[in-house]
């Protein structure tokens, strides 16, 4: 996917905010500053590139989420609290919204993800449990709590992981889909780039220090902001605003590396809509549909199953 792709693709986020989904925000204000220079464009142009071409990397989100009771959350502009400008990777500070974390690593060459969720304040309202979670761009497995006493008693009594389609009406789905979007092998045009400047759609904010690497800011796209390495040119933070989301979700990543990501076991995993009364018992809510589920038994009956995450 290159950059200008990537832009386009939160952009049909926004397109979809009237369906009720989980979208990227409308928000009343844009951040300002300067037409991009060609040599700023240049470097925007071959960001996703160099994560590619690092092999992975190690990451962490900070997804800000409402109060449980909270209302509908609005769309708010600029950096959440704990955004920090000058080191750690973000986190919850006095008075931000709560957060759901995740830490991980991304192959970008294979499209594969891996991390676990962490809820950092009690009493949040989150579409995902904590524990373990691999993820392709179609598909998530991932632990959840109670699952394996759950299955104990059943044909299956070693699943601890259950899979399911990625979703694009879940704001942790679109995180996901997003980390491993943040690669491509095709480097992007930097004189449309430019063009794109003239019009207010990519703009060079301001220099700034993250983690003690000189950092250029830059506005590409609608709701995002790109914190790139002045000297390495390599992608160090991306923040976006979703509008299920209460503030600025912020991705830090922290060493561009080659990553070899092993799933759990086949004997582990299961599809979630196989055992519908389980995952709404364990979650209160029943799963998706997913249209796997007919070919499931002929795939588990020679061995094999559908699940790409999975070792």
């Amino acid at each position: 996917m290159t950059l200008r792709r990537l832009v386009c693709c939160l952009a049909l986020c926004v397109s979809a905010a009237a369906c009720g989904g989980s979208t990227v925000a409308a928000s009343p204000t844009e951040p300002t500053g300067k037409p991009l220079t060609l040599a700023q464009a240049e470097i925007l142009a071959s960001v996703l590139v160099k994560n590619y071409e690092a092999g992975g990397t190690t990451f962490t989100v900070a997804l800000p989420v409402p109060q449980a009771g909270a209302s509908q959350p609005g769309a708010q502009a600029g950096p959440q609290a704990g955004a920090s400008q000058s080191g750690a990777p973000a986190g919850p500070q006095a008075g931000a919204s709560p957060t759901v974390a995740l830490r991980g690593t991304l192959d970008f060459v294979n499209g594969v993800g891996q991390g676990t969720w962490q809820t950092v304040a009690a009493g949040v309202a989150t579409d995902r449990p904590e524990g373990s979670v691999f993820w392709t761009t179609r598909e998530v497995v991932e632990q959840i709590p109670g699952l394996t006493a759950a299955m104990s008693s059943t044909p299956r009594p070693k699943i601890s992981y259950l899979s399911r389609q990625i979703t694009t009406s879940s704001a942790t789905d679109i995180v996901l889909t997003l980390l491993l979007k943040t690669a491509s092998t095709q480097r992007e045009n930097p004189g449309l780039i430019q063009q794109g400047s003239d019009a207010g759609d990519a703009t060079f904010l301001r220099t700034d220090t993250l983690r003690t690497v000189p950092i250029d800011v830059y506005h590409f796209g609608k709701k995002t902001t790109y914190w790139v390495g002045h000297d390495d040119g390599v992608l160090h933070r991306l923040e976006v605003n979703l509008a299920s989301a209460p503030g600025t979700t912020v991705i830090d990543f922290l060493e561009q590396k080659p990553v070899t990501i092993g799933g759990p076991a086949l004997d582990e995993v299961a599809l979630a809509a196989e055992y519908p009364a389980v995952v709404k018992k364990l979650t209160g809510k029943a799963p998706a549909a997913d249209p796997r589920k007919d070919a499931i038994a002929n795939a588990n009956s020679d061995g094999n199953t559908t699940s790409t995450a999975a070792k």
